[in-house]
């Protein structure tokens, strides 16, 4: 089964080289709370979400303040424990953990999709688990070849991207799931924590645009609801 074959990859010393090598030991530091002011818009307070990847709880976290309830999956032992040691957080380890039946209002995702060997499969199986009318916010990275991250395919890759997409070809992979498309933008934005000390404003939002530019590190924001 796909989750099966992606809880593997982020299992052990795989797992244990992510967590470390993506810096997930450092909890609700700024590039959190600038990526959950992209989903807050699509979200509302009576809302009962699930975070599918939610790693170490702190978008959740931010994202807590603005809706009823929030969850979170995590298949990482080291960033789910944090999630729940920390935030007090219900995180499941995998999606049968989920109980049958349970339905929510909005399902959130940040760069998690692109990690799934078969992503309609899951994106199916996440419809199970909203409501009808439920939204699915959810951003992924576009990956450019031009980027010199990319160019070294035989460089081990912790990161571990099997996919990427333009706005087009995800909203295909959105309605070949069974949802419906509403929102599909580029995102010209990048962070790093060694712009954190610009603050969360305009100049955060200048520098963010640059360093997208500079590095091509682009995003895809994709708002889509179960029929």
């Amino acid at each position: 089964m796909a989750e099966h074959r992606i809880a593997s990859t982020y299992a052990g010393d795989k797992g244990d080289a992510y967590f470390e090598g993506r810096g997930q030991d450092k909890l609700l530091h700024l590039g959190y709370h600038l990526q959950a002011a992209y989903y807050r818009p699509h979200l509302d307070a009576g809302m009962d979400i699930l975070d599918f990847g939610c790693g170490n709880g702190s978008m959740l976290a931010v994202l807590r303040d603005h809706v009823r309830s929030v969850e979170g999956l995590e298949v990482n032992d080291k960033p789910r424990a944090l999630a729940q040691e920390n935030f007090g957080l219900t995180v499941y380890d995998h999606l049968d953990a989920i109980p049958a039946g349970k339905l929510y209002d909005a399902i959130v995702s940040n760069h998690v999709i692109e990690h799934v060997p078969h992503p309609v499969a899951i994106l199916q199986r996440l419809g199970e688990h909203l409501k009808p009318g439920g939204k699915l916010v959810i951003m992924v990275p576009i990956e450019d070849f031009r980027a010199r991250r990319n160019v070294d395919w035989r460089a081990p890759d912790i990161n571990q991207h099997l996919h990427t997409w333009a706005p087009l070809q995800f909203a295909n992979t959105l309605r070949e799931a069974g949802f419906e498309p509403q929102v599909v933008d580029v995102i010209n934005s990048a962070w790093s924590h060694k712009l954190f000390f610009l603050g969360a404003g305009m100049l955060q939002s200048i520098a963010g645009r640059l360093l997208a530019s500079v590095t091509r590190r682009r995003q895809i924001l994709a708002v889509a609801t179960k029929p």
